[in-house]
């Protein structure tokens, strides 16, 4: 009898926003980073952690990027295999002005170790002096 294995829960329980409709999550988004605190978005599809992040994710991650910010990335379930160089095919494109609000912040990818899929983001305010 093939083993079942149980599915790991994703880190942050009470994400502050859920990604199910890329349409009005600009403006939710930006909202959000204006507090100045942590925020978690919880991803109702899951993307291949190779894959780029879909829209307008990846432009969020981009700015961040750009700005001279930290992307990193944080398995859990279970020791995760090496990432390679996945960093560099994960940013969409798009304007950059719509997405300013990221520029203080870091980001965090949660990427279920398994499946090899991100399915949380955390938008971190930056230390000072970065």
């Amino acid at each position: 009898m093939p083993s079942v294995l149980k599915p790991c829960d994703r880190p942050i329980a009470k994400p502050a926003l859920r990604f199910a409709d890329p349409a009005g999550f600009d403006r939710l988004m930006r909202g959000k980073l204006r507090g100045g605190r942590a925020v978690a978005i919880d991803l109702e599809t899951p993307y291949p952690v190779s894959n780029e992040a879909p829209a307008p994710l990846g432009a969020w991650l981009n700015e961040i990027q750009k700005s001279g910010g930290m992307i990193t990335v944080a398995p859990y379930c279970q020791k995760g295999r090496g990432f390679g160089d996945f960093l560099t095919r994960i940013f969409g494109g798009g304007p950059a002005e719509p997405y300013k609000a990221a520029r203080k912040y870091d980001a965090v990818l949660h990427v279920d170790s398994i499946d090899q899929v991100v399915t949380q983001l955390e938008f971190i305010p930056r230390q000072a002096g970065r």
